[in-house]
């Protein structure tokens, strides 16, 4: 068996036993210890399953037995140890794995823990115990809750101890290092508090239905959810854990020399439509606008300047140095492991790792010390540098620090933002240094990285069994509507509408995830159910119009307008997405209406002058659908446009014209014939209507191409 197929045969053993499937789990771990060999854990195993199977026949026999839950879980929680045990003795036997590497070899474990206790001299060493055992006994955890209380041992050191806890619990389920972290949770220092919390909350992402089945565990989460100031700080840290997905796309933005334009997905359907829709309807954007009632999700986005959107995204919390740090990892300092998890500046570095310049380095660290921007290993990056680093360099580095430190001075005069608060800039900086961790360390591919199990956080039991569990979602969705991550935003949200089916609010965020997905049936769906539950909210209606017109249902859509236009007569888009679903319908007449309304109260809107072009070349008003075709602005016009000209030009009998306009249209299509001859031929029935015979119409059309390339030689 590879080491592969153990690993999932050991996760099936873990699932079936959390699922109450313990047949089936009994039946795989026996698969499990045959890889080993092992005849005592095979007799541990069959003496265990034997109690399964006298529980079980009392069950069937109807026997009442008070203790029967208690047992069963004990049971699960028997089978679920040997199993971690059996897993856990064949990696560290058969894995090229660095974790079962350091456990076969490294002297650091052989650690008897003496009675006057050093930490500095056995920091390394306590660390790698803390990082590769698997379960800690009695004894180990006393002498670490004992070291984590004592005042007198270093803050720093505190701290890679929580993380090299986090480490081992992420590999390997261990009910005590939960209580370690879970005692350190309202911790005084808040570095370590921080720390604590950061890693319940990776590790009940992970073991979450592994949690359940422990009954002092489970209650002992119950006191996360009953103080007040946790449970929002919670809130926050998740918020802060779930920015780490936004991470590769704000790199991207970093390299990239200019924003991406992000075209809504509705448009890109209608332009095969006859008018220039992105032109004449100018909705898309507007129609990607939160509700109102929603500001605390974001501002109407659309800022065009780059340093502004990092600028943003960096007062938020969002990583902007991921990509200028990811080459400076590569320092003798960043081969040890424990290294990746220390605050800055940790006293004893400066002496371990030689750096020049040590007048320059003391005042960068003190302004490093100060700054909220970077995170604790890109700080070391930078210190680290300095050998490196040109003398005109070091002197804008430090004016550089030096100028967010007085900056940061006078925000704190006038009230730091709440996302400058210490809390949020601890936690913050630890997820930042975790994901370069799971994402530079050298040996990055022989660990499990938590980031990567993050989804929505739905099946977390510190969301589920939360009072404030609604809160959460609520702030949870608000970000994934932000950050445009609409379909776990769904998901989120099907949990509350189940519960609440009549809310609106759900209803129309779902509805507005659904649109921004382009999957309009079920944004109408929604959207529907929403109006049904409060009619004439003119936001839900223009939404509910727009999301029918782009599933070209025009008739429904234009009721809908229609309503929309009785609460605001003056909106021009109203009128003019009127006026398209009009057209659509053939009602031409009536379109022509609605733009020449359009074209009084705005003459300066040239989208109105080239619809009512194309009704009134429709209607067979020649002249005055030449009249305000060439009213229009021609940097506004595409192919279509110069396209429909050319038809006018061509049915007044105004052929050199007409072929001048036709040549715009041929170069707006890359020049290529087999796309102008398509769009051409699907004009027939309106240029038959206005004169030109039908047998002409392929004569015409190759005329055309034949002039067109003789102008262009």
């Amino acid at each position: 068996m590879t080491n592969r197929d153990f690993e999932i045969l050991y996760k099936n053993v873990c699932v079936e036993t959390c699922n109450k499937e313990l047949n089936a789990a009994f039946n795989h771990l026996k698969e499990l210890i045959t890889e080993t060999n092992n005849s005592f854990w095979e007799e541990q195993r069959v003496e265990l399953e034997n109690t399964y199977l006298n529980m079980l026949k009392y069950a069937t026999d109807a026997i009442q037995d008070p203790n029967q839950e208690s047992i069963y879980k004990n049971i699960q929680i028997q089978l679920l140890e040997l199993a971690d045990t059996v897993r856990n003795q064949f990696f560290t036997k058969n894995s090229n794995n660095i974790v079962y590497q350091h456990k076969r070899t490294s002297p650091l474990l052989h650690f008897s823990w003496p009675e006057t206790f050093n930490i500095q001299e056995h920091h390394t060493q306590l660390f790698h115990v803390l990082w590769l055992t698997e379960k800690y006994d009695k004894e180990l955890s006393n002498h670490i809750r004992e070291l984590l209380a004592d005042p007198s041992t270093d803050e720093g050191c505190k701290c890679t101890y929580i993380a090299a806890i986090m480490l081992g619990l992420i590999r390997t389920f261990d009910e005590e290092k939960f209580h370690l972290l879970l005692d350190k949770i309202d911790d005084p220092i808040k570095p370590i508090k921080q720390r604590a919390l950061i890693g319940i909350i990776f590790c009940t992402n992970i073991h979450s239905a592994r949690i359940n089945i422990y009954s002092k565990l489970s209650s002992r989460m119950q006191y996360i959810f009953d103080n007040e100031d946790i449970a929002e700080n919670l809130q926050k840290t998740i918020i802060q854990i779930l920015l780490s997905k936004e991470t590769d796309k704000i790199t991207k933005k970093m390299n990239d020399t200019l924003p991406d334009l992000i075209k809504n997905s509705s448009l890109k359907e209608l332009k095969k439509d006859k008018i220039n829709i992105e032109d004449l309807i100018n909705e898309g954007n507007e129609m990607s606008i939160i509700n109102p009632k929603w500001d605390s999700i974001m501002e109407n986005s659309g800022v065009s300047d780059k340093m502004m959107e990092l600028s943003n995204l960096q007062m938020e919390g969002g990583d902007i140095f991921m990509s200028t740090f990811a080459s400076l990892k590569n320092f003798a300092f960043f081969n040890t492991i424990e290294n990746w998890f220390l605050p800055f500046f940790h006293p004893t570095i400066a002496k371990k790792y030689e750096i020049n310049d040590s007048d320059f380095a003391q005042q960068l660290t003190r302004l490093l010390n100060e700054s909220i921007f970077l995170c604790n290993s890109d700080k070391y990056s930078m210190i680290y540098s300095i050998n490196e680093m040109p003398n005109q360099y070091k002197e804008m580095i430090k004016n550089t620090f030096q100028i967010e430190k007085d900056q940061l001075e006078e925000l704190k005069s006038t009230n730091l933002p709440t996302v400058y608060s210490e809390e949020n800039n601890i936690a913050r900086m630890y997820i930042q240094d975790l994901f370069r961790f799971y994402n530079l360390y050298f040996f990055k591919k022989d660990f499990s990285n938590p980031f990567l199990s993050i989804k929505n956080f739905n099946d977390n039991i510190l969301i589920l069994n939360n009072p404030k569990s609604k809160e959460i979602k609520l702030a949870i969705i608000d970000f994934f509507i932000k950050k445009e991550y609409y379909q776990q935003a769904i998901q989120l949200l099907a949990t509350l509408s189940e519960k609440q089916p009549t809310q609106i609010d759900y209803l129309q965020k779902i509805a507005f995830c659904y649109q921004q997905q382009g999957d309009f049936e079920n944004a109408i769906t929604y959207y529907q159910k929403a109006e049904t539950l409060q009619s004439g909210t003119l936001w839900n209606l223009k939404r509910l119009a727009y999301c029918l017109k782009c599933n070209k249902k025009y008739e429904d859509s234009l009721f809908y307008y229609q309503q929309c236009e009785t609460l605001s007569p003056d909106d021009l888009n109203i009128q003019s997405n009127i006026g398209y679903c009009l057209i659509n319908l053939q009602r031409y007449q009536e379109a022509l209406k609605i733009f020449f309304k359009i074209e009084y109260l705005a003459p300066e809107n040239s989208n109105a002058a080239k619809a009512i072009g194309w009704c009134s070349f429709v209607c067979n008003k020649l002249e005055q659908a030449e009249k305000y075709y060439l009213k229009s602005a021609e940097e506004k016009r595409n192919e279509t446009d110069w396209m429909n000209i050319g038809h006018i030009q061509l049915c007044l009998n105004k052929k050199d014209e007409a072929i001048q306009y036709y040549k715009k249209a041929y170069i707006n299509i890359d020049s290529d014939p087999k796309k102008f001859s398509q769009l051409f031929n699907e004009d027939k029935i309106y240029l038959t209507q206005n004169g030109i015979e039908e047998k002409n119409i392929p004569l015409y059309k190759d005329y055309i191409l034949y002039k067109i390339s003789q102008t262009e030689h």
